[in-house]
């Protein structure tokens, strides 16, 4: 008998706690005793196949300060399973002040005298254990040894199977034709024969631990007649291969789906979307940085408020060589705007119609900003500015007027000022002149003759005094040229 000290768990995994008896009787008991009064509860525990540890069955064992004629002393006395079993035990609960001791037992399990017994009475003898059996181990078995056990209150029946062979715990055998009742199946090993389950109707269930299936190079094939197959798990899952393609395949309509956060499909050479097995568009297939679509498949969006919103992304954009049209529903608005130094340009091989069907107004150039039509320009009927269209700003005392347009500069003075006037932008170019506000002279400078008389200087003395320059040539040169002149003084 060995003294132990009751275990917290079940011991890791091939680890063989300190007091672990290892039992190859027949029989074994467990026996505790309270060293401080009080209640506990113990649970025996076994090593089973691959070294996990395991509760016995029926290994319980409750001991209190009544136990024994109150001395708090309880045992259990058990099978062994097999030769050099490992035992050992668990305080469950109750008082941690206990003492505990593992043994084997030598008694009816391993009687030596039933072996005894067996082979001095031999058949034919004056006591033969088929015609005339004698006592063994206290009891006179029943003839043809059709019931035994250890007392007479305690028997057990025989089959009546001819030529058959009784099953150990111990023995290595095969069981045939067997029908198992709430068995407990502790660390079943392999077997190179089929497991055959295809008679039941009942819930096949496994256990609560880790299920592995197959490991093998055989295939696995979960089929069903006509009931689903639910693959439920409690925490994050894989299903992957290690080598070859994984196939998902439904006879109906599918769903994949997740109840939240995002769903993600990641495929290493990219990914093809497809229908009836033909590919519609690729993510990173056709190019690793592009979702690409199929020769002759189409984008098009379902009537609704949705818009197609490309604005964050900077790169270049190519549209399809086919006609290309927008109709926008009643108020919608189209804008091309280029970014900073960028152009927008709208180019043709043909004509180029802007604003010839169901157009009121048509607005080009930005207001103070140049606007250039290259190649000649026709209009087709009359054309017509706005009031101040043609209207050049005075830029008042030691100005200089501007020259980039054609149109009308109206001076003001507050006393006497002067101005000054670049040569013309461009050939053809018309500017006036005019004094709207006089209360001093107002003395234009130009950069070169205004005239075939060489003056440059152009005095406004009175309200209403008024020239008309035109841009001209001289040896190649831009020139002002006075076209009409009324009381403006030239020097």
């Amino acid at each position: 008998m060995a003294a132990i000290t009751p275990l917290s768990a079940l011991p890791t995994s091939g680890v063989t706690p300190a007091g672990t008896l290892t039992l190859s009787n027949a029989q074994g008991r467990l026996t505790v005793a309270l060293t401080a009064g009080g209640a506990a509860q113990l649970d025996l525990i076994t090593m089973i196949e691959g070294g996990a540890w395991a509760y016995v069955p029926d290994g319980r064992l409750t001991v209190n300060s009544q136990e024994n004629q109150g001395d708090g002393i309880a045992w259990l006395d058990f099978d062994n399973a097999a030769t050099t079993t490992k035992y050992h035990c668990i305080l469950v609960q109750g008082s941690a002040s206990v003492s505990a001791w593992l043994s084997s037992l030598t008694g009816p399990g391993t009687s030596t005298a039933l072996v005894a017994h067996a082979a001095t009475h031999l058949a034919g003898g004056s006591d033969d254990l088929l015609g005339a059996p004698g006592t063994v181990g206290g009891v006179t078995p029943g003839v043809y040894c059709g019931t035994f056990g250890p007392t007479s209150g305690n028997q057990n029946t025989v089959p009546s199977v001819n030529g058959d062979t009784f099953t150990l715990n111990a023995a290595s055998q095969t069981l045939t034709n067997k029908t198992l009742t709430a068995p407990v199946i502790n660390g079943l090993t392999s077997a190179s024969g089929n497991a055959d389950f295809s008679g039941s109707t009942g819930t096949f269930k496994t256990s609560t631990g880790a299920v592995t299936i197959g490991g093998g190079s055989a295939a696995i094939a979960a089929t069903t007649s006509a009931g689903a197959i639910t693959l439920t798990a409690g925490a994050a899952s894989t299903w992957s291969t290690t080598s070859g393609a994984l196939t998902l395949t439904g006879a109906a309509a599918s769903t994949w789906s997740t109840a939240a956060g995002a769903l993600t499909l990641s495929g290493f050479g990219g990914i093809n979307l497809q229908r009836n097995g033909a590919t519609l568009a690729d993510v990173g297939v056709t190019s690793a940085t592009a979702a690409t679509l199929a020769a002759n498949i189409s984008l098009s969006g379902a009537a609704g408020t949705g818009g197609l919103s490309l604005g964050s992304m900077t790169g270049d954009t190519a549209l399809p060589t086919g006609a290309l049209s927008w109709a926008g529903a009643a108020n919608k608005n189209l804008s091309l705007v280029g970014s900073g130094t960028g152009t927008v340009a709208i180019n043709n091989a043909a004509a180029m119609n802007i604003g010839t069907s169901g157009t009121t107004t048509l607005t080009l150039g930005r207001s103070g900003q140049s606007t250039v039509l290259a190649g000649n320009v026709s209009f087709s009927a009359a054309t017509r500015a706005a009031a101040a269209a043609f209207t050049i700003a005075d830029p008042g005392n030691a100005g200089a007027i501007p020259v980039m347009t054609n149109g009308v500069c109206a001076l003001t003075s507050a006393g006497a000022e002067t101005r000054t006037l670049a040569i013309p932008t461009f050939i053809g170019q018309r500017l006036s002149i005019v004094c709207d506000t006089y209360v001093g002279n107002i003395v234009v400078t130009s950069a070169q003759a205004i005239n075939q008389a060489g003056n440059t200087v152009m005095t406004f003395g009175a309200v209403r005094d008024y020239i008309a320059l035109e841009a001209i040539t001289v040896g190649g040169a831009l020139r002002w040229q006075v076209l009409g002149n009324d009381g403006v003084a030239l020097s």
